[in-house]
């Protein structure tokens, strides 16, 4: 019975002493007025707030979009009607006509993409008129930047052509 009691004090003890050492790590804040000393502060560690998505530069790809993208496609045989909305921070959300809508974080590579695409883009770009009637084609209408464009699927300039194919990927 007693070595249950020198055990279970013994434990007691160590976890004491861890808990003492770890909050004896306080923070650590460099002051001084530019002289070169510190200024340690030791104290319980308070929880950080975790910093919201920002479209400040240094950010996750904030230099690169200052709005959301957007693209809406309908029409088609079966008459679909989709959009994909990236925002600054990568969050992508995805609804389409027969889904309900969905939101996800784009990896670095698919938001530098598209990020690259909308620089390359000319969205003030007047899509050329349809020669003929359309039938059971796409439209789409892509806001980026400031500009939006109307345009189907016969007439979409070229240099918007790989934002939209980048964007329908994510459907």
């Amino acid at each position: 019975m007693r070595r249950d009691v020198v055990r279970s004090l013994s434990a007691v003890g160590l976890a004491a002493a861890v808990l003492l050492g770890t909050a004896a790590c306080g923070s650590e804040q460099a002051g001084g007025a530019g002289d070169g000393s510190a200024t340690v502060t030791h104290g319980p560690a308070t929880p950080t707030p975790t910093p919201s998505p920002t479209t400040e530069p240094g950010g996750r790809m904030t230099t690169g979009l200052t709005s959301p993208v957007v693209l809406e496609r309908g029409g088609g045989i079966a008459g679909v009607s989709d959009r994909v909305v990236v925002d600054p921070d990568g969050t992508c959300t995805v609804s389409t006509k027969n889904r309900p809508a969905s939101t996800r974080q784009l990896t670095e590579k698919q938001l530098s993409q598209i990020v690259q695409a909308v620089h390359q883009a000319d969205l003030t770009a007047t899509p050329a008129k349809p020669t003929a009637v359309e039938n059971d084609v796409f439209t789409y209408t892509l806001t980026a930047e400031g500009h939006t464009l109307h345009a189907s699927q016969t007439n979409l300039p070229d240099s918007v052509q790989p934002l939209v194919d980048t964007l329908r990927s994510l459907l």
